[in-house]
C-alpha cells in the first residue's frame, strides 16, 4: 500500500473539523514570535540544551501553555 493511499480520505480539513483533544489543542495553540525568540536565546546565548530551554519556558509560562489544553 502506498503512503498516499493509506491516508486517502483523511485531510487536514477533516482533522480540523474533528472534536478530538488533539484537534482542540492545535486550535488553541498560539506561540508568539517573542516566546519563540526567548527559547532560542536560552539555547544560543545562554548555552542551554533545547530540553533545558523548553523546561525553563514551560515552568515560567504555565498560564500560556495551560490555555492550550482542551477543556474536558
Amino acid at each position: 500500500m502506498s503512503r498516499s493511499s493509506r491516508h486517502a480520505g483523511c485531510t487536514n480539513a477533516d482533522f480540523a473539523k474533528e472534536d478530538s483533544a488533539a484537534a482542540r489543542f492545535l486550535k488553541n495553540f498560539k506561540w508568539t514570535t517573542g516566546q519563540q525568540k526567548l527559547v532560542a536565546k536560552y539555547v544560543a546565548a545562554d548555552k542551554m540544551s533545547p530540553e533545558k530551554a523548553a523546561e525553563k519556558w514551560v515552568k515560567g509560562n504555565e498560564s500560556t501553555w495551560k490555555a492550550w489544553l482542551p477543556k474536558k
